[in-house]
């Protein structure tokens, strides 16, 4: 048997000791289609104080057919630091009912990559927190009665990706393909495709983005949006980038992308 030098074996298990420390993050592969071990690795990163890391197969597909019971998405919202290497992957509801498919509580930091988010039947995304998405794909998720098909109350930032084919039929409220109250930027990001519905005289409908927040752009692509019931045209539904309040947009999205509809709301109502 091998003999250990002394102070080589302390190393060792004060390293070991250090991995296991909470706070130090862990990595966690979850194998494909193996969806309760996504739901546990969020769970446990959840757990943990610490950025983690989940990584999923590559090209793999995780179906979601339950939801956690006290959540209004289908996998666990997530309440910490934490970056998901989707490796080309799909993400996509497979149950009945209204569920979207992923949440970011206020103070996480979440980075997703190259990952695809598909057929959320409440929409697709909300964040309450800081939301980093490269190489996402959101496509073909609905929403019934729901404002947005992404929902932003912190701060989000998309690269290289694409929000595309979704719908939002007629609702009771404001509505967007993104709806926007908090800080949102888009790089080298395609939003397209899209189909939002006005439910009622008076409400605002955007085809692309409702903003009462900040949007930056850069090289963003917003092209064939649908925010209209093909009547008379209205001031407040525009297939592009819809201002009301207080929306501001920077950036180099083209002045025919932005509609000002901040006065002509407030005058409606």
């Amino acid at each position: 048997m091998p003999h250990r030098h002394p102070r080589l074996v302390r190393w060792t298990l004060a390293l070991a000791a250090l991995a296991a420390l909470p706070g130090c993050g862990t990595r966690t592969e979850v194998a494909d289609r193996d969806v309760k071990g996504l739901v546990a690795a969020i769970q446990a990163a959840n757990a943990n104080p610490g950025s983690d890391v989940i990584h999923l197969a590559k090209g793999g597909l995780y179906l979601l057919r339950d939801a956690p019971r006290d959540a209004t998405t289908l996998l666990p919202p997530i309440t910490d630091d934490l970056r998901i290497e989707g490796n080309g992957a799909e993400i996509r509801r497979a149950v009945d009912g209204k569920r979207a498919l992923l949440e970011v509580a206020s103070g996480a930091t979440v980075r997703v990559q190259s990952l695809a988010l598909a057929e959320g039947s409440d929409g697709a995304i909300r964040n309450y927190g800081t939301l980093h998405l490269d190489a996402v794909r959101v496509t073909d998720n609905f929403g019934a009665g729901t404002t947005a098909i992404v929902l932003n109350h912190g701060t989000l930032e998309a690269s290289d990706s694409e929000i595309a084919y979704n719908l939002l039929p007629a609702g009771h409220r404001d509505t967007g393909t993104i709806v926007n109250y908090g800080r949102l930027s888009l790089r080298n990001t395609g939003i397209h495709d899209n189909t939002a519905l006005p439910g009622h005289p008076g409400l605002a409908v955007a085809g692309a983005v409702l903003n009462l927040g900040t949007v930056v752009t850069q090289d963003a692509r917003i092209d064939g949006n649908r925010a209209d019931d093909g009547e008379l045209d209205d001031p407040l539904e525009f297939s592009a980038v819809l201002n009301l309040g207080n929306g501001h947009v920077e950036g180099d999205l083209p002045k025919a992308q932005v509609r000002e509809a901040g006065m002509i709301a407030v005058a409606a109502r």
